[in-house]
């Protein structure tokens, strides 16, 4: 099973187009599952912004879950 580099679903390695060429990887490091996450990430990558994607959609920040605190929020 593989991971599509754009939607981040699980793929079969027979279904897999390989895209790693677009950052000089090995073949078959960077693989997406269709010709439609293919051309989204090639845009990605030619405008610059695949380093910004968000993979998970947003979750509410106040889901009851602990959060961590960080030094900015001491005034450090």
């Amino acid at each position: 099973m593989s991971i599509c580099t754009n939607c981040y679903h699980r793929i079969k390695h027979s279904n897999v187009i390989e895209v790693g060429q677009l950052w000089n990887n090995e073949p078959y490091l960077a693989v997406v599952c269709s010709d439609k996450c293919k051309e989204e990430i090639e845009k990605k990558v030619t405008d610059g912004t695949w380093m910004v994607m968000q993979p998970y959609p947003k979750t509410e920040s106040d889901d009851g879950l602990p959060t961590a605190l960080t030094d900015k929020q001491f005034g450090v």
